[in-house]
């Protein structure tokens, strides 16, 4: 029996290969997969908003203390001056724009009344000047957009290596995808008409076009980049809900310090993303409770002439819908959290009170 004995690294040879020779399930390579998608459609949220101007800063990739490759948002004085010159081109040529208007739709419609042609005319400016708030907000708060953006990676590191490197689930992904078709439905259903109905204006027009339509992508794009945050906000609070399920499991000293570390770190970035973006927040809601208001006008009028949906409405109403519900829930668990890991810290105190004092 004593030749038998196995030594303690051949036990833990042993324990390891048995470790690699289970195969993961199904679903967690499923959940694999879709936090691959999930993170490699925010890289190209992010390089979306620099090529738009919409993020005027510089990125990076630098080691972290895990040792791995990892990028870093950092602010450029170039990128700032490009985005401060857009922004100046985009005011000079706004009254150009608004007084245009009207003549996309003489030359592009017919039998339009007055009335449809002011809505839309209204409607526009306030896409263009909301555009142009949002943009300078943007370039004011850059300090803080590359905080946010820094904020964020680690926070994502810290819960890849304390918890779970596949954090995402899969009603976030699922919340997550339907907002990045809608956007890209917002983004190409202009396609439509510069196909059919560009050959009829004038090349002045199709520049005031053109520049109007790339103005409302941004606030698409931004409307994008703000949902996905706050979906990133969410599935850290609802990381830190799973760690707060049980209190009995909570019972070393280092659980307790990742916890505190990881509610730190989430309330920082919430309160970043507060003070960094609640102007543009409100501006963007601003835009599209209008578009929508102004739109119920041809919405009517669509749907009596063709007897068919008006599907571009139906899209803003889910949209807007989709990124009120995100914010109250956001605001709810992380206020649920915070209230969590205060009744822990009390429910420890008083462990400690009753074992010092044989209670």
């Amino acid at each position: 029996m004593g030749g038998n004995k196995m030594s303690p690294r051949q036990l833990r040879y042993c324990a390891e290969a048995s470790t690699c020779e289970q195969q993961p399930s199904l679903r967690a390579k499923l959940r694999h997969v879709w936090n691959k998608i999930f993170f490699a459609i925010i890289r190209v949220i992010i390089f979306i908003g620099q090529l738009t101007l919409l993020a005027p800063f510089w990125i990076e990739r630098k080691k972290s203390p895990s040792g791995s490759t990892r990028l870093y948002f950092r602010t450029h004085r170039i990128f700032t001056g490009i985005a401060i010159g857009f922004c100046v081109a985009l005011i000079v040529v706004t009254p150009y724009l608004a007084k245009i208007i009207p003549n996309l739709y003489d030359t592009s419609r017919n039998n339009q009344d007055t009335l449809f042609k002011r809505i839309a005319q209204f409607t526009m400016i306030a896409d263009v000047v909301g555009t142009l708030l949002i943009m300078v907000g943007q370039i004011w708060h850059r300090n803080q957009l590359v905080e946010i953006l820094n904020s964020f990676v680690d926070l994502r590191e810290k819960i890849i290596r304390y918890y779970d490197k596949d954090f995402i689930n899969f009603k976030t992904f699922l919340a997550f995808m339907v907002k990045v078709g809608l956007t890209c439905y917002d983004l190409l259903m202009c396609l439509p008409f510069l196909f059919t109905g560009a050959s009829r204006l004038a090349g002045s027009d199709i520049f005031a076009f053109v520049s109007l339509v790339a103005m409302q992508h941004l606030t698409s794009i931004f409307g994008l980049a703000i949902f996905t945050t706050i979906l990133g906000l969410l599935t850290f609070s609802l990381q830190l809900e799973r760690q707060l399920k049980d209190f009995e499991n909570i019972s070393s000293n280092l659980k307790m310090f990742r916890i505190i570390t990881l509610q730190n770190a989430l309330q920082r970035l919430i309160s970043l993303v507060v003070n960094a973006l609640q102007f543009g927040i409100f501006i963007m809601m601003l835009i599209k409770f209008i578009t929508i208001l102004c739109n119920i006008y041809a919405f009517l009028d669509y749907y009596v002439s063709t007897d068919r949906v008006y599907t571009i409405f139906i899209m803003y109403v889910v949209s807007v819908s989709m990124e009120i519900y995100s914010i109250i829930l956001m605001a709810y668990l992380c206020e649920r959290s915070q209230r969590k890991v205060r009744d822990l810290f009390l429910n420890r105190e008083e462990q400690y009170f009753l074992k010092v004092f044989h209670i």
